[in-house]
């Protein structure tokens, strides 16, 4: 069985690119990824079902193999020019307590992103992890990430607690699937607290994040080239 099924169109390549996480019936844990390639008439072209490792389970929790990808969702798909692709998947939940809409609290998870790159015949070439931890109450805007895709690299930009103080933390993916981690973003006053799942890129190393400051919604722009914040 196949859930939360995301289509990608291949405009170079004249094909829709389709992408499930699957599940067998009698456990109902997630198994895998499955993933395949229709041509512009929707006809079935390839497909594969690709078995998550224990190796790989292992980095995403400790113990709990069987369930370690059940609250995983598809967030993004960045393609290739080969009709290779990567696979960005986020560690996503939700859980409300209280009885009455006063009192009721609604706590949001999440966690850390999967990167999977697939080649042009649907087979695995590596996996990655940024590990991340992240929790709020009734309020899920400061959470889960952004991104920034400059061709060599792609930044990952997400919320983090370092000397309790929240910082911009910048881990970027190469081409062969290692992980930089970066110095992360600061403004130069205290007090803006930075939204970075709404960036929005703007330009090849520029991107726009909201920000909120004193309860006002105003804006960052952020220069990868010059590494700077106005």
């Amino acid at each position: 069985y196949i859930d939360e099924v995301r289509i990608k169109i291949d405009n170079l390549n004249n094909n829709f690119l389709v992408n499930s996480f699957y599940y067998i019936k009698k456990n109902g844990n997630i198994e895998g990824l499955f993933t395949a390639l229709l041509n512009k008439n929707a006809m079935l072209g390839k497909q594969a079902f690709i078995a998550f490792p224990d190796s790989l389970r292992a980095k995403i929790t400790e113990g709990k193999y069987r369930s370690a990808f059940d609250d995983m969702f598809v967030r993004n798909t960045f393609l290739k020019k080969d009709g290779s692709f990567i696979l960005v998947a986020e560690d996503y939940s939700s859980q409300t307590s209280g009885n009455y809409n006063r009192n009721q609290v609604t706590r949001y998870t999440y966690n850390n992103i999967m990167l999977m790159s697939i080649d042009s015949s649907l087979k695995p070439v590596w996996t990655n992890i940024v590990l991340k931890n992240q929790t709020d109450d009734n309020n899920e805007n400061y959470l889960s990430y952004g991104y920034v895709n400059v061709g060599k690299e792609i930044y990952f930009l997400f919320l983090e607690k370092i000397r309790n103080q929240q910082v911009v933390s910048n881990q970027a993916l190469t081409a062969d699937g290692s992980i930089t981690r970066y110095a992360t973003l600061k403004s130069r006053e205290k007090g803006y607290h930075f939204m970075p799942r709404f960036t929005r890129q703007v330009g090849l190393y520029e991107v726009i994040i909201p920000v909120v400051y004193r309860g006002l919604i105003c804006f960052a722009k952020v220069d990868f080239s010059k590494n700077t914040v106005q």
